[in-house]
Formats: structure tokens, sequence, C-alpha cells
């Protein structure tokens, strides 16, 4: 993907007829082609070779540039088709980073996905795929170190408190027993 967005960005006049990932089209603006899409794709491939972006916020970011609403429409359908904008693949490394990064809940991370634009199903699937019951353990501990800090606080009355959050009953159980050890 860099080396796509390193192409545009280097030789405007030689570039076009097929592009990398699937793309078609002029590049250059010039010989036809419709300058605001080629501006707009560009500005897309070199936002997502810095970063990987799922649709809502890459659109945003177009639209916040300038961009018609049309031509961002158009550029989004076809990086998603060409699976360069994959709010599946967003979720999950965002899911991951944030994981082993923050304290928070399941229910909280999906909904910092869904403020993201990301669907509930995509964000919860992609929370099944990051959370398994290790790295849920050790989310659910964080958690409670944030919640509680250092003081004696009941396991069974936080329950239904926990399961709101989004922890699994089988989390939950194997934190209590590890606890009691």
């Amino acid at each position: 993907m860099a080396g796509a967005a390193r192409a545009e960005d280097s030789s405007s006049a030689s570039v076009s007829g097929d592009l990398p990932f699937g793309l078609s089209g002029d590049l250059s603006g010039k010989r036809g082609g419709d300058e605001a899409l080629c501006l707009a794709r560009n500005a897309a491939l070199r936002l997502v070779s810095r970063a990987e972006q799922c649709t809502f916020l890459l659109s945003q970011k177009l639209l916040k540039r300038g961009f018609d609403a049309g031509v961002v429409k158009t550029v989004m359908r076809e990086l998603t088709a060409a699976n360069i904008v994959n709010d599946g693949r967003f979720s999950r490394m965002w899911l991951r980073s944030r994981i082993v990064s923050k304290a928070d809940t399941p229910r909280r991370i999906v909904a910092a996905l869904r403020a993201k634009g990301i669907d509930r199903g995509t964000a919860s699937e992609a929370l099944q795929e990051c959370l398994d019951s290790e790295t849920e353990r050790a989310l659910l501990g964080r958690f409670i170190k944030k919640r509680f800090g250092d003081m004696p606080f009941d396991l069974n009355g936080c329950r239904a408190e926990l399961r709101g959050e989004g922890f699994s009953q089988g989390a939950i159980r194997d934190f209590g027993e590890a606890a009691e050890r």
C-alpha cells in the first residue's frame, strides 16, 4: 500500500490505467480522469498508508478535507472492494491494542468501536476473536484493580455489575477462584 501511495505522489503524469489493488482510473486528474475522485483517492491512500482506517472515520476525514460526499462514497466503495479498508481488520487491530493498554470492559470496548462507526455485529465478532479466556481474565483483573483499587471487595456482590459490563461468567468464576488461592 505504501508503495502505491508513493507512486501516486511522485509521478502523476505517467500513472493511469489499471492501478494496484484492483483500482482503476487516472490518478493524475488529467487525460479525462475525474480530478476530484483522483484527489480523494490519493488522500485516502495516503491516510491508509500511515495507519489502519475504518470506513466511517476515513470517510469523515475525507469530508473534513472538503471532498464531495458522492466522491467520498465512490472512493470508499473502491477501497472496501479492494480490501484496502476493512472494518473487521480495523476492529481486530484496534481491539488488540486496547485490550493490552486499557482496563476497559468488553461492553465499553464494543461501545468505543461503535463510536468509530463499526456496526455491532463486526465489533462483537472482533471482540470474540481477540478475547480468549486468559485475555478476558487479565482484562477483568485490570478492571477490578481500576474500579476498586486496593480496597477489599466482595466478588459475589459485584457479579451482576461485571456481567453487565460484558464479562463472561466463566471469567468471573475463574478470577474468583484464583483470588481465593
